[in-house]
């Protein structure tokens, strides 16, 4: 069963970080042990698929460059690459949970607005 909520992946300066955000407001809370270097982003794919089977999420949001964004997506089955909601390129203010919170707001509301 599913805690509904959403892991928020972060890969900047090649650090690839995990946040876990609950549904129902709350601090973003850090996953150390997703926490993997760039390079290790098949590792960090399956960590993800590994919380996907257990339920530990519903949706993911993913801050990182497009060739990131890609090699993650390569990773995932379909029905967990299906759970991005959302991906941001710019992760140049993304440097602690409650930067990454704003930023969360920021894309949100520009998704409601352009739907």
């Amino acid at each position: 069963m599913s805690k509904a909520a959403t892991w928020v992946v972060v890969v900047k300066d090649g650090l690839a970080r995990v946040f876990e955000e609950p549904l129902f407001a709350g601090a973003l809370r850090e996953l150390p042990a997703l926490r993997v270097s760039e390079r290790s982003i098949g590792r960090l794919a399956a960590g993800i698929m590994e919380g996907a089977g257990r339920g530990a999420f519903d949706r993911l949001v993913v801050l990182a460059s497009a060739a990131s964004l890609k090699r993650l997506r390569g990773g995932l089955t379909a029905p967990v690459a299906y759970r991005i909601e959302l991906a941001d390129a710019h992760v140049t203010d993304c440097e602690g949970p409650q930067a990454i919170r704003m930023r969360l707001r920021k894309l949100r509301a520009q998704t409601r607005v352009d739907a």
